[in-house]
């Protein structure tokens, strides 16, 4: 679907229009306030809130902040080309990277890697690509510049924002 609505958009460029298409990987942000349905669950299980046990699936993923996002957008409607898809990238981090941040946030051991069962949150059909794959990539620098957009940003981002976030609308602070 992603690659459908990718052609479509670029297609619909002209010398009128100057449609582009920006294509982020896993995407963690805040809104302040605002609960998240997608990473709620995962802070949860980070902060120890949750009967589940702690570890992390092998294999990792391709993330970006939702400010190098934002960074990114305001880039493309400056300066991105016309028909052209982008494919953006933070940072290219391990599942037990991304959990470590998170257990660390909270004042937690990290968790260790354990692939013989289904993840409890991280779940196999989130890993469309397979358990104890990656599916990483590196941006093209050509466009990662014309976009303008920060890079190795998540994990500042797991740990002064949707931590800190996370404490303060569903732990009251804790």
């Amino acid at each position: 679907a992603r690659a459908a609505s990718d052609d479509a958009i670029c297609a619909l460029a002209d010398e009128r229009f100057r449609a582009f298409s920006i294509n982020p990987p896993w995407v963690p942000g805040v809104v302040a306030g605002l609960p998240s349905v997608l990473w709620d669950p995962y802070l949860r299980y980070a902060a120890g809130l949750t009967d589940l046990p702690d570890f992390a699936p092998p294999g990792g993923v391709a993330y970006m902040s939702g400010a190098s996002l934002s960074d990114a957008i305001e880039g493309g409607l400056a300066r991105g080309e016309a028909g052209v898809s982008y494919l953006v990238n933070d940072r290219n981090l391990s599942f037990e990277a991304f959990l470590t941040a998170m257990f660390g946030a909270f004042g937690r051991l990290a968790p260790q890697v354990d692939g013989s069962r289904e993840h409890p949150v991280i779940v196999d059909f989130a890993i469309a690509w397979g358990r104890g794959n990656t599916l990483y990539y590196d941006p093209n620098p050509r466009e990662a510049a014309l976009l303008g957009y920060r890079r190795n940003d998540i994990v500042r981002t797991i740990t002064e924002e949707l931590v800190p976030e996370y404490r303060r609308r569903a732990m009251g602070g804790a």
